[in-house]
């Protein structure tokens, strides 16, 4: 096949053209007065009705090839802030434009630019640690699902019963809460494959060595795959090609995996597992491995799980015989929002929503809240620590969240004061109003940004295949 090649100025014009195009759709959703985006169903059935930063951007596709590049790299910055915050991805999105465009405007070398933005969050970071408070819970879902009030009370109820937080559609018009007991998987999944997706009835394999090829799990996953189960696989360690072998065989469908590493303590773990799995340590000298293997009701996205009931009772038991920490970081809980609606427009549009908020709660418990609206971000703008383009890009999320709500931008930026846009109220305190915004989630939209933009600024060509 031949190449299409750009190189130069053409490249990054190209590039910034289709970051601008993303951005430009992406940002009318923004705020509390945000705009809704209608998207074209593929199946030309019924559109989608969305608010959700990210699924916008995930819609947006371009005849130009190249223009396409840009819009690549954009859906990149919003996927990553979704998957690690839940929320923020409109944030990230803008913040990302703005840092790309002024970073450009200002004639300034990749070398210089880099400096000042990877200071500039580090310089940023800081302060917002050190200014942020205790957040109610209630006030941050409400704000990330748009003003929202029973969505908002819907996440909070279900933060209340439980550490771990799911939602899913409900069948009817009426929303609901569904608790059960569960565990959250500390290590994460090991790969990317597994990271995503939820897996019904599956075998727990805990395998207490390098895992160097697949033969002595065989009898497992052929056990698994010819009775529609999947499999936990916790791992102490592997080699190249038995990971490879697991992400063929997840990706192909020929057997549902969801692989976790083991955590550093863990004779803790084992013992946890074991009450609420069933399963015991498996080593390569194991003869019988069927006599270790557990089970669980359902696994989600590689980092928690909902126990049978025949272990739930064994495993309420144990929680109360280990520390506070230990059984709060381990039987969480699961809460899983079941998202009704009239249509299912309707509920694609309120699930969005719902994960919205879920992710800014978590999030906010993390590291506490700041005052929302684009304040804590904007306070920055006459900063002298930061450069110019570093100071505008930071100030950006504000106008757009006033722009959309019609609101007259006012030059001077106070802390804590500022605009209910549903309203159109000035506030003199936004945090007790309840208009905040979670710092962490912040942080990693603007980290997710800078990232994306250094890439855009330091890019100087294009290859792209001619089919």
């Amino acid at each position: 096949m031949d190449k299409n090649i750009k190189t130069g100025k053409d490249a990054r014009e190209k590039i910034i053209t289709g970051v601008n195009k993303l951005a430009e759709t992406v940002k009318v959703t923004m705020g509390g007065q945000g705009k809704l985006v209608i998207i074209e169903d593929i199946n030309k059935i019924q559109p989608i009705v969305t608010k959700d930063g990210v699924t916008v951007a995930s819609h947006v596709d371009l005849q130009d090839p190249f223009e396409m590049q840009g819009v690549m790299l954009m859906k990149q910055v919003a996927k990553k802030t979704v998957d690690e915050v839940g929320d923020g991805t409109t944030t990230s999105v803008v913040l990302a434009q703005s840092l790309i465009n002024e970073g450009i405007k200002s004639g300034k070398s990749y070398r210089t630019l880099q400096k000042e933005y990877d200071e500039g969050f580090k310089y940023v970071s800081e302060k917002l640690k050190k200014l942020s408070k205790k957040g109610n819970s209630l006030d941050v879902a409400k704000i990330s699902a748009n003003g929202d009030t029973e969505v908002a009370k819907l996440v909070n109820q279900a933060y209340k019963k439980a550490q771990l937080v799911l939602s899913e559609e409900s069948s009817g018009k009426e929303s609901s809460l569904l608790f059960q007991d569960g565990c959250q998987l500390e290590n994460g999944s090991v790969h990317e494959a597994f990271s995503k997706g939820e897996l019904g009835e599956s075998l727990v394999v805990i395998y207490n060595d390098t895992l160097k090829n697949l033969d002595v799990l065989k009898p497992i996953l052929e056990y698994a795959a010819n009775e529609n189960k999947g499999v936990l696989l916790a791992l102490e360690n592997f080699e190249d090609i038995a990971l490879n072998m697991l992400v063929y065989n997840h990706l192909n469908n020929y057997i549902k995996l969801a692989v976790v590493r083991i955590p550093f303590e863990k004779e803790d773990w084992f013992e946890d597992m074991e009450k609420a799995t069933g399963a015991t340590p498996i080593t390569e000298f194991t003869s019988d491995v069927f006599s270790a293997v557990g089970e669980v009701s359902k696994v989600v996205n590689s980092k928690s799980f909902v126990v049978t009931e025949e272990q739930a009772p064994i495993l309420k038991e144990h929680l109360k015989t280990i520390s506070s920490k230990r059984a709060g970081n381990f039987g969480a809980g699961i809460c899983t929002i079941k998202v009704g609606g009239v249509s299912q427009a309707e509920k694609v549009e309120k699930l969005d929503r719902v994960d919205d908020a879920i992710g800014a709660v978590k999030s906010s418990l993390k590291l506490g809240v700041v005052p929302g609206g684009g304040n804590a971000l904007s306070s920055f703008k006459e900063d002298s620590n930061l450069s110019e383009e570093f100071r505008k890009s930071l100030d950006y999320p504000r106008q757009v969240i006033l722009e959309n709500a019609e609101i007259e931008i006012p030059k001077e930026v106070i802390w804590n004061k500022g605009y209910d846009v549903v309203s159109g109220e000035l506030k003199e305190d936004l945090i007790k109003a309840g208009i905040v915004d979670s710092t962490e989630g912040l942080l990693k939209a603007l980290e997710s940004a800078i990232s994306v933009a250094k890439i855009v600024l330091q890019t100087n060509g294009l290859i792209l295949t001619i089919n």
